[in-house]
């Protein structure tokens, strides 16, 4: 029954991010990032790491992306690495969060550091 509920909670984010990445036509852009900056507090890891990434896919088409996953990737309880990971993806506009990447590097969790180092690379068009 375990496996079920997993595989259940697997495809309810597959369904989400496809949804997120693809966009309901009534949505704006605007209403998608307010959304995902939402859902990055999130009680389940599973629901804000999707949040993160899709805020990376989206990139910072609004002002409010890149500063929310700076936000994330500072909070003890919240999707750190997966925002890391998400800057890395938004690249060089996301050079606003090279500090707080940098600060990352340190992080207890040596995961965060790794994704941290790898986004740094990619804002600085290295990787």
């Amino acid at each position: 029954m375990k496996s079920y509920n997993r595989s259940l909670v697997i495809m309810a984010g597959m369904l989400i991010l496809t949804l997120i990445i693809n966009g309901c036509e009534k949505q704006g852009v605007e209403q998608k990032v307010n959304k995902q900056i939402r859902l990055l507090k999130h009680d389940y890891y599973k629901v804000s790491n999707s949040a993160a990434f899709a805020l990376g896919k989206i990139g910072p088409q609004t002002k409010e992306v890149v500063p929310a996953l700076i936000q994330a990737l500072k909070d003890d309880f919240g999707p750190r690495s997966a925002a890391a990971t998400a800057l890395g993806e938004i690249g060089p506009e996301a050079t606003e969060a090279v500090s707080a990447l940098v600060e990352a590097l340190e992080d207890y969790d040596s995961e965060v550091g790794q994704r941290a180092a790898k986004a740094l690379k990619k804002i600085k068009g290295e990787f």
